[in-house]
């Protein structure tokens, strides 16, 4: 079976508008899941955009370079530790998956990333 493309798994199939963020999202929506790139995660999770897809693709991310981001190192941490803190509540195993990935790079973390961090854990 192929894997379904965002715009099925978000069910988003209406008229898009042309904003620069209206034409990152066409261009998302043709893609897989395991062709998200770290900037696409990093856009779709700072406009809080199908977190159910993009959180666990991130994580995926992170796990093979804990320093992925878009604009600078670490920027998909950033991304994660300011999603909803209700989103984290209802999706307790990706929280658990996040803090052993966040443990891990902790001492790597520039001081910004380590106070969100901090943050987030204590939430």
């Amino acid at each position: 079976m192929r894997e379904q493309t965002i715009g099925r798994l978000l069910n988003i199939n209406s008229e898009i508008g042309n904003s620069s963020l209206d034409i990152w999202l066409k261009s998302v929506l043709t893609k897989t899941v395991a062709q998200l790139t770290p900037k696409d995660c990093c856009i779709a999770l700072r406009q809080g955009l199908g977190l159910e897809v993009f959180v666990p693709r991130t994580l995926q991310i992170l796990n093979e370079d804990p320093f992925a981001g878009d604009q600078f190192d670490g920027e998909l941490f950033s991304c994660l530790f300011r999603a909803p803190r209700c989103f984290w509540q209802a999706n307790t195993q990706l929280k658990k998956e996040l803090a052993v990935i966040a443990s891990k790079g902790i001492q790597t973390f520039d001081d910004e990333i380590t106070k969100e961090y901090l943050e987030w854990k204590n939430a």
